[in-house]
Formats: C-alpha cells, sequence, structure tokens
C-alpha cells in the first residue's frame, strides 16, 4: 500500500471506503443523497476535502494510515458541513418577504400578501372554540369552516346538497354560538 500512495492511486477498496466516509457524513448531517445530482454534489465536495488531506499528507496513509483516515473523515465532514452552512443560508435568504417578486418587479414579496387583520392569539383562541363547537353542533362548525372559506349558504346549500332548514337551523346555532364567542 505504501507504494501506491506515493503514486497518489488508491485502490478499489479505498475508494469504497472514501465514498462510505462521504455517505455516512452526508446521513450524519441530514444531507438528502437520494436524489442522484445531489448525491453526486456531495460526493464531489466530499472527495476534494479527501484529496487535500491525501495530497498534502501522503505519508499519513501509509502503514496503518490511521492518521491519514482519520484526517480525511474529519476533512470531509468540515467540507459537507461548510457546504450545508452555505445552503441552508442561502435557501433562507432566497425566499424573504422583503425580496423582490422577480428580478423585473421591484414589488417585494410582502406586498401581496394580505393585510394583517388580527394577531396569532386571537386567530387560535377562534379556531380553539369552533373546535369546541364541533364537538356540540358539527354542522355549525362545518358551516362557519365553509363560510371563513368564503362559500356563500347558497353554494353551500347546492355543493353539499342540505336541505334549506338544515342550512338555517346551522345557520341560526353558528349565530347563537359567534355571539356567545364574542361574550367570552
Amino acid at each position: 500500500m505504501g507504494n501506491k500512495h506515493s503514486k497518489g492511486v488508491l485502490s478499489s477498496r479505498e475508494e469504497r471506503m472514501v465514498e462510505t466516509f462521504i455517505d455516512d457524513i452526508c446521513h450524519q448531517l441530514s444531507l438528502d443523497i437520494r436524489n442522484s445530482r445531489d448525491a453526486q454534489y456531495y460526493r464531489n465536495i466530499g472527495w476534494v476535502g479527501f484529496l487535500e488531506v491525501y495530497h498534502d499528507q501522503p505519508d499519513s496513509f501509509r502503514g496503518s494510515g490511521r492518521r491519514g483516515w482519520g484526517s480525511a473523515a474529519l476533512a470531509i465532514h468540515e467540507k459537507l458541513l461548510a457546504e450545508k452552512q452555505s445552503r441552508d443560508f442561502s435557501f433562507y435568504h432566497e425566499i424573504s418577504l422583503d425580496a423582490p417578486v422577480f428580478n423585473e418587479n421591484e414589488t417585494p414579496r410582502i406586498d401581496l400578501c394580505g393585510p394583517r387583520t388580527g394577531d396569532h392569539q386571537n386567530s387560535v383562541c377562534f379556531w380553539d372554540y369552533l373546535h369546541r363547537l364541533s364537538l356540540q353542533d358539527q354542522d355549525a362548525a362545518f358551516l362557519a369552516c365553509r363560510l371563513v372559506d368564503q362559500e356563500t349558504l347558497t353554494e353551500i346549500q347546492r355543493v353539499y346538497q342540505w336541505p334549506p332548514e338544515r342550512v338555517y337551523r346551522a345557520f341560526n346555532a353558528l349565530r347563537s354560538a359567534m355571539e356567545e364567542y364574542l361574550r367570552i
């Protein structure tokens, strides 16, 4: 093995060891290598880390090679971790709501969102109340969800094939429940 390393040639077994190091480190760092394009990209980065150590410290791979393989595994880990951090940063940076919608359009993404109409606590309380209402009157709770989704009473009656009496009974029950909710 000592002779091959001085010439810079790896055996098939050593190549498989490097590939295994790279795959294990990718798994450890939660890098997705199921996609063949990403897998090849990460393997190339891992190989760069390995080859830097292999070419800078060829003597560390002689004999048992523990020092060389340990340094190589660490270099692979550092390269892949740096790439993961770079990708994570760019991913979060790219989807900023302050960024323009398109390069040609200066409108920030936040402007396309609807106006703020309430706070998180009110929303949580409202939906919790509707859930509790569903335990008492499923039709009233169902009607509330459909109305929140901007369906009309006529559409609800037609689409869900409810007779008019059922729609009006659910509507009146919902009205009473909402009046109770506002008193809370």
